[in-house]
């Protein structure tokens, strides 16, 4: 029987892998596997990076992320990045995952030029 620890790491990777699983059937992604791991591009633009087990970094570009400042800073799994215009979610719950996906939605957009 697997530890309480060990069922905790498992639903943190299985809720990032879903995550990739639902960006490999978007159309407008493509997946291009890293040395520092997976990043997910729209039109050649880097939208995700997956750094870790649970944690992505997504490029909401500055623009919308002051736009979005009060929604974001609410978010616990959420923070700003040291490189303008990224965040770094931890994807780690059903419902992180849902914002996950929702924010990658947000970033195909932002970074449409």
């Amino acid at each position: 029987m697997a530890s309480p620890q060990s069922a905790s790491l498992e639903r943190r990777a299985s809720s990032l892998g879903q995550a990739v699983r639902h960006l490999q059937s978007w159309p407008s992604l493509t997946l291009i596997p890293t040395a520092a791991g997976a990043v997910f591009t729209s039109d050649g633009h880097e939208i995700v990076r997956l750094t870790g087990r649970s944690t992505a970094r997504l490029h909401l570009t500055g623009p919308v992320i002051e736009r979005l400042e009060n929604a974001l800073n609410a978010c616990t799994h959420l923070d700003p990045e040291s490189e303008r215009g990224w965040v770094a979610i931890s994807v780690e719950t059903p419902l992180d995952l849902e914002l996950f996906l929702a924010l990658v939605s947000v970033a195909i957009k932002a970074n449409d030029r």
